[in-house]
């Protein structure tokens, strides 16, 4: 988390207005109480957990949606682009490491929660020797360094307020918050990644606007969606590596646990009736993870995957899914001591 600017960078940063345009006291209180932001750099922690060790920890695979991330990085047109796909998918983690190819972007990461405004994230409002005076927040000074790439995690949290952004892809450049009654113009080459979650299918229509980046985004934006996952060559080359990694196989599973475990998820991630919920790439890894640390395949395989879904009904279909593949399911009397058999 970054700390407040030193007070001598933080007064180059100040425009004055007249006390008579300023906000009222109530007002001015109220936005100031909220001055305390969460955003960090790529490499800092939070959400898109320090880069850099992500990167020297951890086998990394370049798949499709990394090339295309960084193809639309190189190209820097349209501005704005937008990854929309379900918690899991490798959104955040792709950008992460596309990013991290690229030490010389300036960039802002804000990994938007429940409850956080944009308008925080450009400034506040403060009285200083009888005038009101606007600081310009992280936001705002990002959005005047030539080349920055601003990351917004979890956009989708903040729904119709993105069209905060809409001049980032207008010829005009301009980006305009009345609630603070200031306007900028955004310097040369900034670029704009938003990582979303489609809302839930479960949802009534008069709350899906609240949960989804709005069209008018959408109209400037490159989109690429994961909604589906990652292509199989790419989750494949994912799967193996973890199981490689974590030395599973010397645990004496065979490669058709492996290939079978990853059929048996994608088949799930297909299954329209087992509700807004869906297996990502995440749960593979978790797998893997959970057969290292001496849990049987179909233990793992409840513990990552089954007890995740919360209607019963579609517990039931993925332990039936596991069953079609290896002859035995997971919740058998034995079953542990069968998988070697089955193996």
């Amino acid at each position: 988390m970054l700390a407040d600017v030193p007070a001598q960078r933080e007064a180059r940063h100040l425009h004055v207005f007249n006390l008579s345009n300023a906000l009222t006291q109530h007002d001015m209180l109220s936005i100031s109480a909220q001055r305390c932001i969460v955003a960090q750099p790529l490499m800092g922690g939070g959400d898109m957990e320090s880069g850099a060790a992500a990167v020297e920890q951890h086998r990394y695979v370049e798949t499709k949606l990394h090339h295309q991330v960084e193809h639309w990085l190189v190209h820097a047109f349209p501005p704005i682009l937008v990854l929309l796909g379900p918690t899991g998918a490798g959104k955040t983690t792709t950008v992460q490491h596309v990013l991290a190819q690229h030490p010389e972007l300036p960039e802002l990461v804000i990994p938007a929660t429940r409850g956080a405004r944009l308008a925080d994230f450009l400034g506040y409002w403060t009285m200083r020797e009888g005038q009101m005076v606007f600081v310009e927040g992280i936001l705002y000074r990002k959005l005047l360094e030539d080349g920055a790439v601003i990351v917004v995690d979890d956009a989708h949290t903040l729904g119709p307020e993105l069209q905060l952004f809409n001049g980032l892809g207008d010829e005009t450049r301009l980006l305009s918050c009345a609630e603070l009654g200031v306007t900028l113009s955004i310097a040369r080459g900034v670029r704009l990644v938003l990582i979303a979650n489609p809302p839930s299918a479960n949802l009534p229509p008069w709350e899906r606007a609240q949960w989804q980046i709005p069209q008018q985004i959408i109209d400037r934006a490159r989109v690429i969606s994961v909604e589906d996952g990652l292509p199989e060559p790419d989750e494949q080359a994912i799967f193996d590596g973890c199981w490689e990694d974590l030395k599973v196989g010397s645990l004496g599973h065979p490669t058709t646990v492996r290939t079978g475990l990853l059929e048996v998820v994608r088949h799930l991630r297909g299954t329209p009736a087992l509700g807004s919920w869906r297996p990502s790439v995440r749960q593979l890894v978790m797998l893997c993870h959970l057969i290292a640390q001496g849990l049987s395949p179909s233990e793992a395989y409840m513990q990552g995957v089954v007890n995740k879904f919360a209607a019963g009904d579609a517990r039931t279909a993925a332990v039936e899914a596991f069953r079609a593949k290896f002859d035995y399911g997971p919740t058998d009397e034995g079953s542990t001591l069968a998988e070697g058999a089955q193996a």
